[in-house]
């Protein structure tokens, strides 16, 4: 297997179908059909295929288009009334929302990349879709300068942490949402510990917190 010299490069093993559709923010995947396993190896780590809310990326040059997962289901199922397909068509699609894109600069020997959120350039059918490594992921989710906290890893990158603005977060209104059992309550306590842990305090920080806890979940 032949190695990607320069990140912005697509690694061919995380290659995992086309596109087929793209409608506003969200795009269509069309599983490659010789994919007999919903996993990828690279580089010792191993990359789920069709996960929930991991990330997909679309390279286009130097600049990286990604998109998160949102279903894994059969061509058959999402089909229009009168898209005509073949009688026993087990097409799997993947359908993800476009949510960010980046490019990659080059800072004298290390390679970066500038991401942001939104998308000013989209897709186009037949391109194809890979999988994003953990290095990708780790520079989309890396810790910048300023008052961070470390809210937990993301699900969909085997492990790469999570930073949240502590003047944003606490400086504008923040909503977590979720059904029953999907893990509110322990969310909003991680947060919690998370700005209140010594090391991730800023000089002079002393907050003041009241938790309106009609269920004693916090106590």
């Amino acid at each position: 297997m032949t190695q990607k010299k320069r990140p912005y490069e697509p690694a061919e093993t995380l290659a995992i179908g086309q596109i087929y559709e793209v409608e506003g923010n969200q795009i269509r995947i069309e599983l490659n059909a010789k994919l007999e396993e919903l996993t990828r190896v690279y580089r010792g780590d191993v990359y789920s295929i069709g996960q929930f809310g991991s990330i997909i990326q679309i390279p286009i040059g130097r600049q990286t288009i990604f998109a998160m997962v949102t279903k894994l289901t059969m061509k058959n199922e999402v089909a229009e009334p009168n898209e005509k397909l073949p009688p026993k068509d087990d097409s799997r699609i993947i359908i993800a929302n476009l949510f960010g894109e980046g490019d990659w600069k080059k800072e004298e020997i290390n390679w970066k990349l500038r991401f942001e959120r939104g998308v000013s350039r989209y897709p186009l059918p037949l391109q194809t879709a890979y999988l994003t490594e953990k290095d990708t992921l780790a520079q989309i989710y890396r810790k910048e300068q300023g008052d961070r906290i470390e809210l937990g890893t993301y699900v969909g990158s085997g492990g790469v942490s999570c930073f949240a603005d502590m003047s944003t977060l606490i400086g504008k209104h923040t909503a977590i949402l979720g059904s029953t059992g999907s893990g509110k309550s322990a969310t909003t306590a991680s947060i919690l510990h998370s700005i209140l842990k010594p090391d991730t305090k800023p000089e002079n920080w002393s907050p003041q917190i009241i938790i309106l806890d009609p269920h004693g979940e916090y106590k």
